[in-house]
């Protein structure tokens, strides 16, 4: 399959929970994906049951509550060198016109420039980055409510 070439700044879409145009930044320092939620509670998991975490989604001036199994959880290091336990989820997302499922943690990214962080998992074997492409103009916002 070839390679689909996209830039340092991108918009991403993830149609099973109605958000568009979610504006991420390509980063291949980073191993998993990272989306931004105003919160994640973690269920406790039942016999045979997965376990579940309830999401407060923030799109604009909607909030919006979803429901999705955690598949595992992963330590990740920030950049000032703390480590924290995320959830990770299974999502189907749709860059640069390309629909696949790949694995996102979860983690309030208040105060970020970018909701979203595609890691190199999600890009292997289907991107190439070329930072000096630029589709289009995409907005920074410039309040903390992503």
């Amino acid at each position: 399959m070839k390679k689909t070439r996209i830039g340092a700044v991108e918009e991403v879409t993830i149609p099973e929970w109605g958000l568009r145009r979610i504006r991420a930044k390509i980063d291949t320092g980073a191993f998993t994906s990272s989306l931004d939620v105003g919160d994640v509670h973690v269920l406790p998991s039942e016999q045979d049951c997965p376990r579940y975490a309830e999401i407060l989604l923030r799109d604009g001036t909607r909030v919006r509550t979803v429901r999705v199994p955690v598949s595992r959880f992963r330590r990740v290091r920030n950049p000032s060198g703390g480590v924290t336990n995320r959830p990770i989820v299974e999502l189907v997302i749709s860059l640069a016109g390309r629909r696949f499922r790949t694995s996102v943690n979860l983690h309030r990214r208040e105060g970020m420039n970018y909701r979203m962080i595609i890691g190199r998992r999600a890009l292997l074997g289907r991107f190439v980055v070329d930072v000096s492409l630029r589709r289009k103009k995409i907005p920074v916002k410039t309040d903390a409510s992503g």
